[in-house]
C-alpha cells in the first residue's frame, strides 16, 4: 500500500483536513511520475479521494469549513490537470463566499476563480477576476483592516495580474508598476519569499518581451533574496524564464546552469508547470549549444504539456520547438498555424506575434507567401515593443538559429 493509499485509508476512518492535504500532494506526484497516465490504482485512488470530500461536505455545516474543502477538492483536480473540473469547483466556491462569508474569504474566493480561469487559458475571465479581486480587497487593505492574510492575499493578486496582463501584451507602465508595488509591499512585511515570486515574475515578464539583460537582471536579484529564504528550491524552480533568456543572451553557461537548477528543482517539488517551461527552455539552450538531444527534449516537454492540460503551457511548447524544427529544417505547418490560432484566440500577443513570425519562416521556406504575416508580425512586435525579436525580423533572421558543432 502507497503512502497515499494509506493517507486515504486513514482518512476514511477518520477525516482529518491536514492528511487529506498531504493526499492529495502525494496522489498528483504519482499521477506526474507516470507522465500524466496512472495506472489503475492510482484512478482508483484519485475516486476514492473525491468521493471523501463530496461526503465531508455534505456533512459540514459551517460555511468556513465548507469553502476550505472546496479549496481542497480544487487543488485536488488542479493537482492532476483537470482544469474544467476544478473551474466548475472554483464557481462553487465563489457562489458560496458571496452568500455566507466575509470579505476576505470573498477575496480568497475571486482570486482562486482568476486561477481557475487562466488554467483553462480564459485570459479575459481570469484578467477580470483578478481585478475583482483586487477592487474587493482595496477597501480593506487601504483601511488597515484584515491583518496580514489580507495583505498577502492583496499583494500575490498584484504579483498574479501583472503576469496575466503581460501575456496579454500590457503596458510596461502598467506592469511594471504592480510589480514595484508588490515588491515594495512585499519588503514592508518582511515576506522575503514574497519578493522573490515578485522578481521571478519580473523576469518572466522581460523574458516575454525578448529584455534578455533584464531577465536575468531580475534573477539575479532573486537569488540574491532566495539566499536569506528557507525556500531556495522555490526559487530555483522559476529559473527556466532568465535561463531562456541567458541563452538568447549568448551567455550558455549560465543559461545550461540555471536551467539545470530549474529542472531538479521542479521535479522535485512535482511543480509540472514549471518542468515543462524548463524542459523547452532546455531544448532552446541545447540547440544554441549545437547538440544533437535538443529535439528528443523539445518532444519530452510537448508530451508532458498535452498530458497537463492548460494551452497556454501546451502550445508555448510547440511554439519553441517549433524554432528547433525550422533550424533543423523540418517545420510543420498544420502545427505553427494550430499554434498561431490557439494564441490568437486566447489573447496572448507576444506568444502570438513570435508564432506569427516562426509561421512566417516556415512558409517561405516552402516557397509559400509569406507576406501578410511578416507585416502583421512586424506590426505587433513595434505596437510590444519587442525591440530584439523586431531587430531580428527586419534582419529576416530566425529568433533560434541552430549552432553547428566544427
Amino acid at each position: 500500500m502507497s503512502d497515499a493509499s494509506t493517507l486515504v485509508h486513514t482518512i476514511a476512518i477518520r477525516w482529518n483536513m491536514g492528511l487529506a492535504e498531504q493526499a492529495i500532494r502525494q496522489i498528483s506526484a504519482q499521477v506526474w511520475a507516470a507522465h500524466g497516465q496512472p495506472a489503475q490504482a492510482v484512478q482508483d485512488l484519485i475516486e476514492q479521494m473525491r468521493t471523501l470530500l463530496k461526503q465531508q461536505l455534505a456533512h459540514t455545516a459551517t460555511p468556513a469549513e465548507q469553502m476550505r474543502l472546496l479549496e481542497i477538492s480544487y487543488r485536488l483536480e488542479q493537482g492532476i490537470g483537470k482544469r474544467r473540473e476544478a473551474l466548475n469547483l472554483a464557481k462553487n466556491l465563489r457562489h458560496l463566499s458571496e452568500r455566507k462569508a466575509d470579505v476576505l474569504h470573498q477575496v480568497r474566493s475571486a482570486a482562486l476563480l482568476s486561477d481557475a480561469w487562466y488554467w483553462v487559458s480564459a485570459l479575459d475571465f481570469a484578467l477580470d477576476w483578478s481585478r475583482r479581486t483586487l477592487q474587493t480587497a482595496k477597501p480593506l487593505e487601504m483601511k488597515g483592516q484584515g491583518g496580514r492574510p489580507l495583505k498577502a492575499a492583496f499583494v500575490a493578486e498584484e504579483v498574479h495580474l501583472a503576469w496575466l496582463m503581460a501575456l496579454q501584451g500590457g503596458t510596461d507602465e502598467s506592469v511594471d508598476k504592480l510589480l514595484t508595488d508588490a515588491t515594495t509591499r512585499y519588503t514592508n512585511m518582511t515576506d522575503q519569499s514574497g519578493q522573490a515570486a515578485a522578481l521571478a515574475t519580473w523576469s518572466q515578464v522581460r523574458m516575454l518581451q525578448g529584455r534578455w539583460t533584464d531577465s536575468v537582471d531580475c534573477a539575479r536579484r532573486l537569488l540574491q533574496v532566495s539566499e536569506t529564504t528557507r525556500d531556495k528550491a522555490s526559487a530555483a524552480r522559476r529559473l527556466w524564464a532568465a535561463a531562456r533568456s541567458a541563452g538568447r543572451a549568448g551567455d550558455l553557461p549560465t543559461a545550461r546552469a540555471w536551467v539545470d537548477q530549474s529542472l531538479e528543482a521542479s521535479r522535485s517539488a512535482d511543480d509540472v508547470s514549471s518542468l515543462v517551461a524548463a524542459l523547452f527552455s532546455q531544448a532552446s539552450i541545447l540547440s544554441l549549444a549545437g547538440e544533437a538531444s535538443a529535439m528528443d527534449v523539445a518532444d519530452r516537454a510537448v508530451t508532458l504539456a498535452d498530458a497537463w492540460n492548460m494551452e497556454i503551457l501546451r502550445r508555448w511548447a510547440m511554439l519553441e520547438r517549433s524554432w528547433l524544427r525550422l533550424a533543423a529544417g523540418q517545420p510543420d505547418l498544420d502545427e505553427m498555424r494550430a499554434t498561431l490560432d490557439s494564441f490568437t484566440k486566447i489573447g496572448c500577443a507576444p506568444l502570438e506575434a513570435e508564432s506569427r513570425y516562426a509561421l512566417y519562416h516556415a512558409l517561405q521556406a516552402a516557397n509559400q507567401d509569406a507576406q501578410a504575416d511578416y507585416d502583421k508580425a512586424r506590426e505587433q512586435f513595434t505596437t510590444l515593443k519587442m525591440a530584439w525579436h523586431l531587430a531580428r525580423l527586419e534582419a529576416n533572421d530566425p529568433l533560434l538559429v541552430q549552432s553547428r558543432q566544427p
